[in-house]
């Protein structure tokens, strides 16, 4: 099985990285985000774009996704603040986007995001360009 985050700013992937499984799933990519950043999304969606009527589709896309509670990754969330706080590439030291980077530590997943906050994570980013690019060529090989 495939391993892929969503940042809520796009919503987290990984270069594709079989993992192995049992079962029908083997093969298959998983998509998971976190329960927060769902939320993120909706918000964004509905107070800053003003596009309410985005909001079903938000919903659609959540069915497809593996939602994971942020109280599971609460362990690490203190070192994931600590790795973004010291995080060169963004120099903002914000470290709003910790459940992010947990989870995709937690998945050893990629993260789609627009954000440059995740350099130096030992986390790999995607752009929507090249996620798609990347998800065309896995097709056209399969």
């Amino acid at each position: 099985m495939i391993h892929r985050t969503i940042d809520a700013d796009d919503w987290i992937p990984r270069q594709p990285k079989p993992i192995q499984d049992s079962g029908d799933t083997r093969g298959r990519e998983a998509v998971k985000s976190g329960d927060r950043v769902l939320h993120e999304a909706r918000r964004h969606v509905a107070l800053g774009l003003k596009r309410t009527e985005l909001l079903p589709l938000i919903g659609d896309l959540a069915a497809c996704i593996t939602l994971v509670p942020e109280v599971a990754l609460e362990s690490m969330i203190a070192r994931c603040e600590e790795t973004l706080g010291n995080a060169v590439a963004s120099g903002n030291g914000s470290v709003r986007d910790a459940h992010v980077l947990a989870l995709a530590w937690s998945i050893d997943g990629d993260i789609w995001t627009t954000d440059r906050d995740f350099a130096g994570t030992r986390v790999a980013t995607w752009s929507t360009l090249n996620l798609m690019r990347g998800l065309a060529d896995a097709a056209a090989f399969s």
